[in-house]
């Protein structure tokens, strides 16, 4: 099969969509603007889209970013992703006559595309491997925490939320929070300027000086970014940003102002967040997770209060034994 690389920019967009459509799980992760957000960020790297067959034409692929550091260069498969991995075609098809997606095989993807200072690549999802001379394979169980609803018509998406969350968001909403939705880089940059002179809650990107007006930047034209912010007078206090493709919301990160002591607006945020993405026709979403199913600092038991269940996944992750110890130590 042959692999041809291209720039997420200069492919078609809407072909990439349709095979992400073909998916039974399409993480809003594999969408051209994810490897194009983490190329902006992070310094020294590439974003790269490998094709499987003809460029106008492609069966599917995978998106990869490529990073320099140090002299040396290798391939990380895309931060954050809990669902899906890449896309590529099989042999077989449906009753319909059309293709049957399935993970593209490392046995297929890997001699096609590594170099011999290629360092890492992951794929998500349960897989066995046969180990190969010079590869360090290692794999990761870890579980995802999801709210399914595709196989309800229940209206209400809060209907197995836990009674101490039911508290929390009546508490939160006493507190007549104002919650507004932020639609750009520039409505990010307002809201950090806004943010309490405090020590910084744990945030990975929601209150990032350059991550979060860049993934504004990157995710607001197509409308992928639903980015929430709950203000009490006139004070942000709670914020929230979810990448949508679909009928799936993937959780990105989130910030809370500790000194605020404004119970419970988080979860009236949260809540009303949910049920506007389930009016617009969301069923399934995916609050993350973490290694051996726990999540630190109480993550755990207030995704499940939502009423999401574990979801165990399969992180596999390939090294090149020559590199194995560098990676520990290289950022």
């Amino acid at each position: 099969m042959p692999w041809q690389r291209r720039h997420p920019s200069k492919i078609d967009r809407a072909l990439w969509l349709y095979w992400l459509n073909q998916m039974p799980d399409p993480s809003p992760y594999l969408l051209p603007e994810w490897p194009l957000f983490w190329e902006q960020i992070w310094p020294g790297s590439r974003a790269e889209m490998w094709l499987a067959g003809d460029l106008e034409r492609a069966d599917g692929g995978v998106p990869v970013i490529r990073r320099r550091r140090f002299g040396l260069e290798w391939l990380f498969s895309l931060p954050y992703g809990t669902a899906g991995g890449w896309i590529g075609p099989t042999l077989s098809a449906s009753a319909k006559g059309a293709p049957m997606l399935l993970e593209a095989s490392w046995e297929e993807f890997l001699p096609a595309i590594v170099t011999p200072r290629t360092v890492e690549l992951a794929l998500a999802g349960p897989a066995a491997f046969t180990s190969k001379p010079g590869w360090c394979l290692e794999q990761l169980i870890y579980s995802s925490w999801v709210l399914d609803r595709r196989s309800t018509n229940e209206s209400d998406v809060l209907s197995d939320v836990s009674d101490s969350h039911r508290h929390n968001i009546r508490q939160g909403l006493q507190r007549h929070p104002l919650i507004e939705r932020v639609t750009d880089a520039a409505a990010v940059k307002s809201l950090q300027t806004e943010w309490v002179s405090r020590p910084r809650p744990p945030s990975r990107i929601a209150l990032h000086p350059v991550n979060g007006p860049a993934l504004a930047a990157r995710f607001a034209p197509p409308g992928a970014l639903h980015w929430v912010v709950a203000r009490v007078d006139g004070r942000p206090v709670a914020t929230t940003a979810w990448l949508v493709l679909n009928q799936m919301a993937v959780s990105v990160d989130s910030a809370i102002d500790r000194e605020a002591r404004e119970r419970g607006v988080n979860h009236a945020l949260l809540a009303q967040l949910l049920q506007d993405l389930h009016n617009e026709g969301v069923r399934h979403f995916d609050f993350g997770g973490g290694p051996a199913g726990v999540s630190p600092a109480g993550l755990t038991e207030f995704k499940e209060g939502w009423g999401a269940k574990p979801v165990e996944r399969t992180d596999t992750r390939f090294r090149r034994t020559t590199y194995h110890r560098l990676r520990r130590i290289l950022p």
